[in-house]
């Protein structure tokens, strides 16, 4: 949950909000809005699955479309050579007062730099803005799932989620 004002790092861990102060007082990269192929580029470099980009490249172009300025595509930008070094995409839901991520990256280049923690802070910071009340990460790793989702699991559980388990919804492929 976003406080409507004040401190919304407050349940974030010491790890956290360690980093964030270390991306506050780092000049050489900076964090600004850029556009879907800026951000869906430097996602291919990130040195994920090939499979898992496009189809997350896929929906980031769908939702472009689908939601126009509701979408976010935020990015760290190395102020030297103006490489993305790590992005992340939320989505608005004024209706709720909410904002939701989507997919966020961090490419070799970015692995040293608290990027990462800076551009969280920065979604809290936009939602907290923009008056909502609650921010959703989504995506978290539970029993069965893939083991290798469990890193970036951790990662978000840093900054104060409170879990939901929901069922899986029922699929059927028709061949």
């Amino acid at each position: 949950k976003i406080p409507a004002e004040g401190p919304y790092d407050t349940p974030w861990s010491e790890h956290a909000k360690r980093h964030v102060k270390r991306w506050q007082k780092q000049t050489s990269h900076e964090i600004r809005d850029v556009d879907t192929e800026t951000y869906i580029a430097a996602f291919e470099r990130c040195g994920k699955r090939r499979s898992l980009v496009q189809a997350f490249s896929g929906d980031i172009r769908h939702k472009a479309k689908a939601h126009g300025d509701r979408l976010r595509l935020r990015a760290a930008i190395d102020k030297t050579s103006g490489d993305v070094v790590a992005g992340f995409a939320s989505l608005w839901i004024p209706e709720i007062k909410q904002t939701f991520h989507l997919t966020s990256f961090i490419t070799p280049a970015g692995r040293d730099t608290p990027a990462a923690f800076g551009l969280v802070n920065d979604a809290f910071s936009i939602a907290q803005s923009r008056g909502d009340r609650f921010f959703e990460f989504d995506g978290f790793w539970a029993p069965g799932d893939p083991p290798n989702w469990k890193g970036f699991s951790r990662f978000k559980d840093q900054f104060g989620v409170y879990y939901v388990l929901w069922p899986r919804p029922l699929v059927r492929v028709h061949r």
